[in-house]
């Protein structure tokens, strides 16, 4: 099962890929290249790591809540390690790693730290939703004039997705007892059993977190992460001097992220690409100079906390003997999956 979820993601990865690379001018490329500033593009650098610095702060409050006492920099490398991990190794080994490697120097469970992590990534989809819709209606160009319904359609269905999942968050324990009470009635019946299971974790965990911290709170520093990632998208797109840049950067970073819960490769290479370039080109740059933005972006993101990530991996290797057996399991286990 596990080889075939490896395998469907390398497909769907490559396919993306090959829809990017069938549709590039390299002309085009060769001359954006040329004129491109760089040292813009390098913007992107300190703004991911402010977005990942908040996350990080962020995760050590939903901690905090569960009967953590440590510090964000008792925290920085089993977090900027697992995402660093999740960069280069299929099936999000390094969301494993956080969870299930790092009980001392997160102060919490397994199953707290996996509490947290369920938490962490309905914060970034409420966030990114809540930006999709806000989009909506800024910048309702990227909509055919004649198409109004479909943009009616999509703000509805946003209003809806958003104020759902801001429920969730604000009344988690109230919708559990809910479900609970609903449970047998004939149309939650259909709904399998494993998403159904899953549903409550998620519901338990964002109540168990939401009891000794403000909900609100975790809320306004995911928007702050998420501006500071979509910053880094602005910037490769101003340093191509490419149309639209903050309706582009910012539809590039709603889209490219959403797709990256598709399966594909470890680092989301090919899927982030094509679509975050499909938006940028929409506000009228070429397809070959939006997906080189993208690309600068990916670059960024991906290499700057892919190195600080295995960097203070390798730190806390040397100083905490401890943690050796468990990366040899670690690599043991990653390696099994992908033979």
């Amino acid at each position: 099962m596990k080889l075939a979820i490896v395998f469907v993601g390398a497909l769907v990865g490559g396919a993306f890929a090959w829809l990017s690379l069938s549709q590039v001018d390299w002309g085009v490329v060769q001359t954006a290249v040329g004129r491109s500033n760089i040292v813009i593009a390098l913007l992107g650098v300190p703004l991911i790591l402010a977005a990942y610095w908040i996350r990080l702060f962020r995760w050590q409050l939903m901690l905090k809540a569960i009967g953590s006492d440590r510090g964000v920099w008792d925290l920085f490398a089993p977090f900027f390690g697992s995402f660093a991990l999740n960069n280069i190794l299929p099936l999000r080994a390094g969301d494993v790693a956080r969870a299930a490697f790092f009980k001392d120097e997160i102060g919490a469970s397994a199953s707290s730290s996996t509490a947290s992590l369920l938490v962490e990534r309905l914060l970034d989809l409420h966030t990114l939703i809540f930006f999709a819709l806000s989009l909506m209606l800024i910048a309702p160009t990227y909509f055919d004039q004649n198409q109004s319904y479909v943009l009616t359609i999509s703000v509805f269905v946003m209003v809806l997705v958003v104020g759902c999942l801001t429920t969730v968050m604000l009344v988690p324990r109230q919708i559990a007892r809910l479900m609970l009470l609903l449970q047998n009635a004939m149309l939650f019946r259909l709904l399998p059993k494993v998403l159904w299971k899953f549903a409550l974790k998620v519901l338990l965990a964002v109540s168990k977190i939401a009891k000794r911290t403000s909900i609100a709170k975790l809320m306004l520093l995911s928007f702050f992460a998420w501006c500071l990632e979509g910053g880094v998208i602005l910037a490769s797109i101003l340093a191509l001097d490419l149309p639209g840049a903050f309706s582009a950067a910012g539809w590039g970073l709603v889209v490219g992220n959403l797709g990256t819960i598709l399966p594909g490769t470890p680092g989301h290479f090919g899927t982030f690409h094509f679509l975050c370039a499909q938006m940028i080109s929409v506000s009228g740059a070429p397809f070959s100079e939006a997906l080189l933005a993208a690309t600068f972006a990916h670059l960024v993101i991906w290499g700057t906390i892919s190195a600080i990530g295995l960097s203070s991996l390798l730190m806390l290797g040397l100083t905490n003997s401890s943690l050796k057996p468990q990366w040899v399991r670690l690599s043991l286990k990653s390696r099994e999956k992908v033979d």
